[in-house]
């Protein structure tokens, strides 16, 4: 989805997977959610729906990838909540990042293309050591806080995605991206607020 989207576009699109979350953590982890948090659920995709305005432009089909892709991350949310209060954190990561490794291999080798300089190494290990610290935290977070609750904090990438997307490649989000991100980020805050007052 990267390859073909604007990175503010993928990351709005990402940002529906806490609210799915949502959905998902009442009949997989018997977390429930009330009717103003699924309110607030239905709320941020319309804020979802703005952003990709369908109808209103050919919509790439990338985006099918980026639905994907937020599917499998709110799965992943969930599965993390449930393990996490029986396997020690680096047991949780070190069979997420192998599982990762054998399933994505045949993907990444159907396209392989060693490193050309040390940037790109340097990039590439930066991305390993950043992803794994970022996931052994997040198991630590599931393993003290509803899965509701952690993920909506998701949404502060919104913030650096947009700002990199333009200053690294030029990206200038349009109005529909700009509009759907804030109705996406505030369902999320408010789904923060309410498990707070809960």
């Amino acid at each position: 989805a990267v390859e073909y989207l604007r990175l503010d576009q993928t990351i709005t699109i990402m940002f529906l997977a806490p609210l799915l979350v949502a959905l998902l953590a009442g009949p997989f982890l018997n977390e429930w959610v009330g009717w103003r948090r699924l309110v607030a659920i239905v709320f941020g995709f319309g804020g979802v729906v703005i952003a990709v305005h369908p109808g209103a432009a050919p919509v790439d089909p990338a985006v099918g990838y980026s639905f994907a892709a937020m599917t499998a991350m709110a799965l992943f949310m969930i599965v993390t909540r449930m393990v996490a209060s029986d396997d020690p954190p680096l047991v949780t990561l070190f069979y997420s990042m192998f599982a990762g490794v054998i399933f994505g291999a045949p993907f990444a080798l159907a396209e392989w293309q060693w490193p050309g300089d040390w940037t790109l190494w340097a990039a590439l290990i930066s991305l390993g050591l950043f992803g794994s610290a970022g996931h052994y935290v997040l198991i630590l977070a599931y393993r003290l806080a509803p899965a509701s609750t952690i993920s909506p904090f998701i949404y502060f990438q919104i913030l650096t995605m947009t700002l990199l997307g333009y200053v690294v490649f030029g990206d200038q989000p349009d109005i529909y991206t700009l509009v759907g991100s804030v109705l996406v980020v505030a369902s999320g805050i408010y789904l923060v607020q309410r498990e707070r007052a809960l």
